[in-house]
């Protein structure tokens, strides 16, 4: 499975844009609060990529992204590119899930999801996964 790694990298915050402070205190605060997941719902065009980039390089933490497309809309393609996002901050991180979606038989979700969760959960480093689309 071929992944496009230009799909990995985190778009460069835009020096020209207004901060948008009480957005990324509202990140900032649900980090804080040991959230697990943060959802950033707002049509095209709304400046989520923009917050999101503004915010990850204001952060200092590492953290994995994907930016996902149509024809992303496939288990094995998806798991494979945010498994590739979280080994851009742990290189081993997932592997073993990564190799049971490589099969020819790939294993069902709740066995490679299972083994990515506890990788994810034993990672000493904290991060902030994304996926955007």
């Amino acid at each position: 499975m071929a992944l496009l790694t230009t799909k990995l990298h985190i778009p460069p915050p835009n020096v020209s844009v207004i901060p948008r402070r009480r957005l990324t205190e509202r990140l900032d605060e649900a980090l804080r609060r040991s959230h697990r997941l943060t959802l950033i719902s707002a049509p095209a065009g709304f400046g989520k990529t923009t917050l999101l980039s503004e915010w990850i390089a204001s952060s200092g933490r590492p953290t994995a992204w994907v930016s996902l497309d149509e024809g992303d809309n496939d288990p094995t393609r998806f798991w494979g590119y945010v498994i590739a996002a979280l080994q851009t901050i742990d290189r081993d991180l997932g592997e073993r899930s990564l190799a049971m979606l490589r099969t020819s038989q790939p294993s069902p979700a709740e066995v490679f999801l299972t083994g990515l969760i506890n990788d994810v959960a034993a990672t000493p480093t904290p991060f902030s996964p994304l996926v955007t689309s």
